[in-house]
């Protein structure tokens, strides 16, 4: 193959793929990207085997199609160095491709590109959603922090994708938490879902164009994503997502209001004080009353704050792990925040206010800790 390009653009998308090469792959030619050039234009793939990315560029030129693995760390440094401009890339029989920039040169070694393992694709009949970039990026944001790392629980290794007509939904949960951010899908044609991996999840954030539509198709054990030249396919976790709507608390009635910034606040004041083993923060209710305390006896430091809430509910103590509470309030916009509860032990349900609600279609669910 032999083509011309910007650096710049070449650079950039190689750096966005090179977050699928496995630092330590299994099959070593996972090491390299797949570089094709056919019918003008020129794609490069990076995979782990279980996460595949593939980023499209038209040359500036393009004389000869043809393909191969070259080394992906090596390409990226070097492109990296680069000034900017355009640079010749170009393959021979010897086994390298030559990278010629104005007055420089330099020479890769090739590897067989036939090695490079084959990826699997959803079926052309499979579901399909479109959204936006800007809508998918913020539900995976709000979401991937509350999936689990406990491989025993494959299921909560990824969030949930669960379409529906009108109105969809991503998922995620630990066991102790669980977030649930919703949006609008009028293309979705029936009820269908799918699990994706964390990672897969955390790198699609990363390398979503901005403001373009993206496609989404998935079969059983695939899904792929695209958005304008980048494409991302991954392998889906093949487990059953628990059902979350029985989870999520529908007759909580102590309801607590309070702005969330002043409580985000308080709460990193009390996470100073916390224990670091088990940062748990103590909660009274009281009429338009809310007192946060913490303390950690092993280095003789507490706090308490006392915050100004509507609230006309229940007195009542209960625990909260501060961590997850912090992640969950910085993932709300509204300026207030509605937290309700049944009792000290049962799960507590965070959202956004009403008036902020149709716009932040968004639910949290904690589970409190007993307080003696």
């Amino acid at each position: 193959m032999k083509f011309t390009i910007q650096s710049e653009s070449l650079a950039k998308m190689a750096g966005d793929l090179f977050k699928a090469v496995p630092a330590k792959p299994v099959i070593p030619i996972l090491q390299n990207f797949l570089a094709e050039l056919s019918n003008g234009l020129f794609r490069l793939t990076a995979s782990n085997g279980e996460t595949t990315l593939r980023g499209l560029l038209k040359p500036d030129s393009a004389e000869r199609d043809g393909k191969a693995c070259v080394p992906a760390r090596i390409l990226i440094d070097l492109l990296r160095t680069l000034p900017a401009g355009a640079v010749t890339l170009e393959t021979g029989d010897n086994a390298s491709m030559s990278i010629t920039w104005g007055s420089g040169r330099s020479s890769l070694p090739l590897f067989p590109p036939e090695d490079y393992p084959a990826v699997a694709t959803p079926p052309k009949d499979a579901p399909r959603l479109q959204t936006t970039s800007e809508t998918l990026s913020a539900a995976i944001g709000k979401t991937v922090f509350a999936a689990s790392s406990d491989q025993t629980h494959p299921a909560l290794c990824g969030i949930l994708f669960d379409l529906e007509p009108g109105t969809s939904s991503i998922v995620a949960s630990d066991s102790a938490k669980l977030v649930c951010h919703s949006f609008k899908s009028p293309d979705v044609k029936g009820k269908a879902s799918f699990i994706l991996p964390t990672h897969a999840a955390s790198v699609l954030r990363t390398i979503l164009p901005r403001e373009t539509n993206v496609n989404v198709i998935f079969g059983d054990k695939v899904a792929r994503f695209t958005a304008g030249s980048v494409e991302m396919l991954s392998r889906l976790v093949e487990a059953r997502f628990p059902d979350y709507r029985r989870i999520i608390p529908s007759s909580n009635d102590n309801i607590i209001n309070v702005n969330r910034e002043r409580l985000l606040a308080t709460l990193k004041r009390m996470a100073v004080v916390a224990e670091k083993r088990a940062p748990i923060v103590k909660v009274d209710l009281d009429f338009n009353t809310m007192t946060l305390s913490s303390e950690d006896p092993a280095m003789s430091v507490k706090g308490s704050e006392k915050l100004e809430v509507d609230y006309d509910g229940t007195g009542m103590r209960i625990g909260l792990k501060v961590p997850t509470m912090v992640e969950t309030l910085s993932n709300i916009e509204s300026e207030n925040v509605e937290i309700r509860l049944k009792d000290e032990r049962r799960a507590v349900l965070i959202q956004p206010c009403e008036s902020g609600r149709e716009n932040e279609p968004y639910e949290a669910v904690v589970m409190p800790y007993r307080i003696q």
